[in-house]
């Protein structure tokens, strides 16, 4: 599964794009170290199927909120209207109601259908996938450094994941 952020990061890793870098060793490892940082935020990124359950929540609030509304409001109309009056007024509101109920239903069932916990597919795609970027971005660190170690940057040496690069 490749997606398109890791096809940006090999066009940017790419070996000709490298000499645009950094034009010294030690500007290469203030470089390396920011895509280190950057790597680890990927993986330390806050798991989006918890916000997005914070939202889920809400709405469902809203939803439950919504229901009980409308089940008070018609349990007062039944209690001022006349049983004439009931038919003529209640019957076309209760459709009515009866309809929104049923399109609230729905909302909540999607609601629950999906899983926005930790443990939850979407959230264990996202986790992946984020990993996914974390070891391309790597990866492409790892071929930056061992392009150094080419001597294409002069004689120096920078560092990645306590691996040292060395070029004479």
């Amino acid at each position: 599964m490749t997606t398109l952020i890791q096809y940006d990061l090999a066009d940017i890793f790419n070996p000709l794009n490298f000499p645009y870098f950094a034009d010294t060793t030690e500007r290469a490892q203030f470089k390396i170290n920011r895509f280190a940082r950057l790597a680890d935020e990927f993986r330390a990124a806050e798991l989006t199927g918890s916000v997005k359950n914070r939202k889920a929540l809400q709405v469902r609030q809203v939803l439950i909120n919504e229901r009980d509304v409308l089940a008070a409001s018609l349990e007062v109309l039944r209690q001022k209207l006349s049983a004439t009056e009931e038919a003529d007024i209640l019957v076309p509101l209760m459709d009515a109601i009866s309809v929104r109920q049923r399109q609230l239903q729905k909302i909540d069932d999607r609601l629950s259908m999906a899983d926005f916990s930790e443990n939850g597919i979407r959230n264990q795609i996202a986790q992946k996938h984020r990993e996914m970027l974390a070891n391309a971005l790597e990866a492409g660190v790892v071929t930056y450094c061992e392009w150094i170690s080419a001597g294409h940057l002069g004689p120096g040496s920078v560092s990645f994941k306590g691996v040292i690069y060395t070029a004479d």
